[in-house]
Formats: structure tokens, sequence, C-alpha cells
């Protein structure tokens, strides 16, 4: 299948630090769950990696369907995929989609007065 290059170029180090700063985001945080630390510079530590690991929207130039010619198969593809991958059902990827969508909208990217989000795990 034939994919944009220019797309795949800056797509991919977007994707690997996206990996890693979740990765991070979520060891430290269990790390720092476990030894019952109350200590700030963890705590910012562990927000840093996780606003590092917000994702774009649809109507970015890096966006995933942009990559190929997309087709309804393409998607469905990729959705079986991802849910086979990360073993979370359709309505458990929604789920976590809508919280990390909600946290990056009104946290992460748009900092909303006098709102309270749940943290994504």
């Amino acid at each position: 299948m034939p994919y944009d290059q220019g797309v795949f170029i800056n797509q991919f180090p977007l994707v690997k630090f996206f990996i890693y700063h979740l990765i991070y985001s979520r060891v430290a945080r269990d790390s720092y769950r476990e030894s019952h630390l109350q200590n700030e510079l963890w705590t910012l530590t562990i927000d840093a990696h996780l606003l590092r690991a917000v994702f774009g929207s649809e109507s970015e130039p890096t966006h995933w369907k942009r990559l190929t010619e997309q087709s309804e198969s393409h998607a469905q593809s990729f959705r079986d995929g991802l849910f086979r991958e990360t073993g979370l059902s359709e309505a458990g990827w929604q789920e976590y989609w809508s919280d990390m969508k909600k946290f990056r909208d009104k946290w992460a990217v748009h900092r909303e007065l006098d709102v309270t989000v749940h943290l994504p795990g």
C-alpha cells in the first residue's frame, strides 16, 4: 500500500515520543503510588510526561488517517488491530479515547477555569 512519505517522516517521531512519554508517565505514576510519595517534583514530572503524550485532532496534517488513501476497510483494519493489540473492546477504546480527549481539550491544550478532569490511565 503506498503511503505519503512526507506525512510519515513527520508522523513517526511524534508517535515514537507519544509512546515514550505515555509509558514514562504510567511507570512513574505507578511507582509514585506504590511508594506513597507526596512530592511535588515527582507529581510535576509525571504530569509533564502525560502532557507530552497528548495527541492532536483529525484536522492536523500528521493525523494517522493522512498516511495513506483511506477507505472504510483500511480504517476498520486499523481499528481491529488496535483492539487486538490493546485488549480493549470498542466500548473500552471509546471510553479511553473520550477520557484522553477531555483531558486534552479541557486541561492540556485548552486550559479551562474551574474544570476537574480525570487523568487518563
